[in-house]
């Protein structure tokens, strides 16, 4: 995948995970506490990781925090997925929702143009 068409599906993806969570990709990027935005944080770093196999430091711009920083939400939004029920189902609708979006994409890109 060329760098262009990969940073175009890595914005893609975000802007669906944010849409899905409800704000805004700014609002997400904000340096704010309340649960929703740190989820949604997490959820981009994770998903990032998962679809993109992107490092720490690659991730860390999108979400607007440290290398450092993003290693830990790596980590904790993992074991997240695997015992937090409200995290894991979170995380299982931005996929579908994900998942939806590039089947679209892909059948709109099949048809013709006139």
């Amino acid at each position: 995948m060329k760098n262009v068409e990969k940073q175009m599906k890595i914005d893609d993806s975000i802007s669906v995970i944010c849409q899905e969570m409800g704000l805004s990709y700014d609002y997400a990027k904000c340096p704010n506490r309340k649960r929703e935005v740190v989820d949604t944080r997490h959820l981009i770093a994770r998903i990032l990781k998962d679809q993109y196999d992107l490092s720490a430091a690659e991730i860390a711009p999108h979400i607007n925090r440290s290398r450092s920083n993003t290693v830990i939400s790596l980590r904790n939004s993992k074991a997240w997925v695997k015992i937090n029920k409200t995290f894991r189902e979170k995380y299982t609708r931005v996929k579908t929702a994900l998942e939806n979006h590039f089947k679209q994409k892909d059948l709109e890109s099949a048809l013709p143009q006139f």
